[in-house]
């Protein structure tokens, strides 16, 4: 345990000495939020946010929505056949942890990499993918709302992503 929390010191003093901003990996996760994943804390994770928010660290929420089933809890993949009722869960996600972290984080992924996870985006629509960020406006009223994608500048840029991407945003 001494061991443990020697590290965690550290870990704590390098990132207040290199960074202003943090975001917490998976902990924000949807799986990771709702228990659907071993590693899940919400009590740790939002410690931690509070413990950056103390030292006027700024936080990026990292992602209300992954649009694919492999990377939303397990037991949503039980209703693929009833997209009303797996809307009113990303919906009821969004507000919970919009609500939870709405005082805490800065900027939020409402939606990560839609161009390349998107089985339920596509069994969903636009009409109610735009209903998440809707949802996260609600839920989160001073934080800037953000669709992630990857390559899109980076890397070199992949233009037929970046094309498609803009097109999707529209």
């Amino acid at each position: 345990t001494e061991r443990y929390l020697a590290d965690n010191a550290r870990y704590r003093e390098e990132l207040l000495r290199n960074f202003n901003t943090i975001v917490t990996e998976n902990d924000l996760k949807w799986p990771q939020w709702t228990g659907s994943s071993v590693n899940s804390r919400q009590d740790w994770t939002l410690s931690a946010l509070d413990w950056a928010r103390r030292h006027e660290m700024a936080i990026k929420g990292h992602t209300l929505v992954w649009g694919s089933w492999r990377f939303t809890p397990a037991w949503l993949r039980e209703h693929e056949s009833e997209p009303d009722a797996v809307h009113a869960a990303a919906l009821a996600h969004i507000r919970d942890v919009g609500h939870a972290t709405a005082d805490r984080a800065a900027w939020w992924d409402v939606l990560n990499e839609p161009m390349s996870h998107r089985n339920v985006i596509d069994l969903l629509g636009p009409a109610r993918v735009a209903e998440w960020f809707m949802t996260a406006r609600a839920a989160l009223p001073r934080s800037r709302l953000v669709m992630n994608e990857f390559d899109l500048v980076g890397n070199g840029g992949n233009a037929k992503r970046r094309a498609e991407f803009v097109a999707y945003l529209k």
